[in-house]
């Protein structure tokens, strides 16, 4: 077992070899992290649809950093010698009666995600 920190040993350009099981949990962690990206640009275009500019271009920057970390996610896979596997984005609801409704879905979303997350790392190891 080598130490923390130190570089592993591997001649220069060879992947670093991931286990099928990680890239399955990372695989579903990517899928995860685009629908949260889907789900948020869907409220950007409610507000944005509602004359709520600054509510939109708030949901546009969430919508973002999902994607970003999504493709963290991605190259690391492929860094690794992996396979990426990207599922069908499932619709994301697109009407609300108020902001509040929104902001309490994306609270609610975001706590649903962060027990999806604890659950692929379980599923990695």
């Amino acid at each position: 077992m080598r130490a923390v920190g130190k570089k592993a040993n591997k001649t220069k350009g060879e992947k670093m070899e991931i286990k099928d099981k990680v890239t399955k949990a990372i695989n579903k962690q990517i899928n995860a992290e685009l629908y949260s990206s889907y789900l948020y640009l869907a409220m950007a275009a409610y507000f944005e649809a509602k004359n709520w500019p600054g509510f939109g271009r708030w949901m546009r920057l969430q919508a973002q950093e999902e994607n970003s970390h999504a493709m963290k996610f991605y190259d690391y896979v492929l860094q690794r010698g992996g396979k990426v596997v990207l599922d069908d984005i499932k619709a994301a609801d697109a009407e609300w009666k108020t902001p509040l409704e929104v902001f309490e879905d994306v609270y609610y979303h975001e706590l649903k995600g962060e027990k999806e997350r604890a659950l692929n790392c379980k599923d990695a190891l």
